[in-house]
């Protein structure tokens, strides 16, 4: 791993933004992210999954370079699909301006009914061009993109081009009671057992895996770990020294031996060599680390 690599975002501004009262039902939350152009090292990156359905728009001259199975494709705005921890793609962030920016939509799992029209299961492992998906109204976002607008009156814009979209939208029994599970599946930071969320949702296991393999493409038991090891790296991001007992209690694992091997199956470092390579800085928009 490039130590100045990982120094990159150093200089990184985020920006939470939540939607419009009437789209909270369908999205999570914008994320603005920004960072100077000359701290870009050039180097690939594997962003590990966090178990959202997310959209990544670049604005002005940023873009997005994706690196897969020996492919790479430039992407301005994009929907991004879950991914499990082993088929990630390498990205890129590159950008003519003096900082690469863009903006982070986190998505419902009702949203994707009324945005693609396409199953979430589907979309696992995808990354889309927004105009593949929405034709004139995706040309239409691209253009006031390019604009280098403050970006209050950009989010303020992104609120009025998804209401569109939903306009007098009700929510599928079936989509609201998966976003419930999801949103149980987060609030628990992934420390839970299928059969405890079968039993919180008065489910049966089977209901629940069939939920998750056929609605989202990844098994509950998957799922649960992608959340779970987000907590891991939220919680080594914001501790000045880690205490690793404390930790392992707190994310659920039955014992070290557990931790580390999920750890460094995941990272391919042991946990202490990962801290020595980074000094645990690596929790940004998702867990990372930057290509051998």
């Amino acid at each position: 791993m490039n130590d100045y690599c990982a120094e990159e975002f150093d200089d990184a501004q985020l920006h939470h933004f939540l939607p419009s009262e009437s789209l909270k039902p369908f999205i999570e939350g914008y994320i603005y992210f920004s960072f100077p152009a000359n701290k870009l090292c050039n180097q690939y990156l594997y962003p590990l999954t966090n178990g959202n359905l997310e959209i990544y728009l670049c604005l002005g001259e940023s873009c997005i370079s994706i690196k897969r199975q020996h492919q790479e494709i430039y992407f301005k705005h994009f929907l991004f699909g879950i991914f499990d921890f082993f088929d990630q793609p390498l990205i890129k962030p590159l950008t003519k301006d003096a900082h690469y920016s863009s903006i982070l939509i986190q998505l419902k799992f009702s949203a994707s009914k009324y945005l693609f029209d396409i199953p979430l299961s589907k979309l696992q492992k995808q990354f889309i061009e927004l105009e593949n998906l929405w034709g004139s109204k995706g040309k239409d976002l691209k253009k006031i993109l390019q604009y280098k607008i403050e970006i209050q009156e950009t989010i303020q814009y992104l609120n009025c081009f998804f209401e569109v979209f939903f306009q007098s939208t009700k929510v599928n029994e079936n989509y609201k009671r998966l976003d419930y599970i999801l949103d149980f599946c987060k609030q628990k930071k992934g420390v839970l057992t299928v059969d405890e969320l079968a039993n919180h949702t008065k489910l049966s296991y089977r209901t629940i895996h069939r939920l998750f393999t056929d609605e989202i493409g990844v098994c509950p038991k998957n799922y649960l770990k992608i959340i779970r090891f987000n907590k891991v790296c939220n919680f080594i991001n914001c501790s000045n020294k880690v205490n690793w007992s404390e930790l392992i209690y707190a994310c659920g694992y039955y014992d070290q031996a557990h931790f580390i091997h999920d750890f460094k199956s995941i990272m391919k470092f042991t946990p202490n060599d990962f801290l020595k390579h980074t000094s645990g800085k690596f929790y940004l928009l998702h867990p990372y680390f930057f290509e051998s």
